[in-house]
């Protein structure tokens, strides 16, 4: 596991681009091998041996997670994930941690109420009736505030922020 755990990590990385789930498959994986020790035949390249076993694990993995399902059907390819390099995905990770910045700063800049049901409806997943009983508004006045509230974080100022 320590030898091979950063290539395997960077491989899963390639079909995924999920670096929690694959974290979470690789652990698995490695568990699963421990666990079948006894049931393992000798092999001549570990190394190979390691990540074909991973390969289809993690497409098992996929199988199962209710977020890939979509690739799958019949236990076949629908489309495969492009594989990407690790300096790719690293670039995508910064990109969309500056995304992440600009909209934090846009979204401080809004009224109160506005940053309240944006908080309700996009992080804590609340419906538009939910959030209305939470704030004693009406579901019309909440849905009206949140359209404000995307209108303004779409608007030329915050869009250029995030092109450069």
């Amino acid at each position: 596991m320590d030898r091979y755990y950063n290539e395997l990590f960077r491989y899963g990385v390639k079909f995924t681009s999920d670096v929690e789930m694959t974290k979470d498959a690789l652990n698995q994986f490695f568990i699963h091998l421990w666990d079948n020790r006894d049931k393992l035949q000798h092999v001549d390249n570990l190394k190979a041996y390691l990540f074909v076993s991973y390969k289809r694990w993690l497409i098992t993995h996929l199988q199962k997670s209710k977020k890939h399902r979509v690739l799958f059907r019949d236990n076949i390819f629908i489309k495969e994930p492009s594989e990407q390099s690790y300096e790719e995905y690293l670039v995508k990770q910064i990109e969309e941690e500056e995304i992440g910045f600009v909209l934090r700063d846009a979204i401080k800049g809004l009224p109160a109420r506005q940053r309240q049901l944006l908080q309700l409806r996009f992080y804590e997943h609340m419906s538009f009736e939910e959030i209305a009983e939470e704030t004693s508004l009406s579901v019309r006045t909440v849905y009206n505030k949140l359209h404000e509230a995307i209108k303004k974080l779409r608007t030329v100022e915050c869009i250029e922020r995030l092109r450069y």
